[in-house]
């Protein structure tokens, strides 16, 4: 049974032109979330999206979940996990720097960050 959205944030990145977008679903015990990547090439008019889905599980990211929408030996799949990798650690620093957000949810973010590892 899927509830309410529970949380979309809108995270600038270190150019004005790229974005991440995170949205979560609860369904029983676990959360499906998924985030978009967009961003602009300026010097070619192009844009790049890419979606990264994960779950949370136990207040936890499932490390083993991220981009599981992938074939995982396929180089969209390294793409993602890449992307991924980048997604964690700027949402925990953006986190980081708001004192009003939740600790919970920055503390989700930082453990993601420091225990995900994509394959190289």
């Amino acid at each position: 049974m899927k509830k309410t959205l529970l949380a979309i944030i809108l995270l600038a990145l270190t150019t004005p032109a790229s974005a991440w977008t995170i949205q979560c679903k609860q369904s029983g015990t676990v959360q499906h979330c998924h985030s978009e990547f967009t961003h602009q090439h300026r010097a070619s008019g192009t844009s790049e999206r890419l979606q990264i889905r994960f779950l949370i599980r136990n207040a936890e990211v499932d490390t083993e979940s991220v981009c599981h929408q992938y074939e995982r030996s396929s180089l969209q799949s390294r793409h993602c996990l890449r992307k991924a990798s980048d997604m964690f650690r700027e949402v925990c620093q953006y986190e980081s720097k708001q004192p009003d957000l939740s600790t919970q949810r920055k503390a989700l973010y930082c453990d993601a960050a420091r225990r995900f590892v994509p394959l190289r």
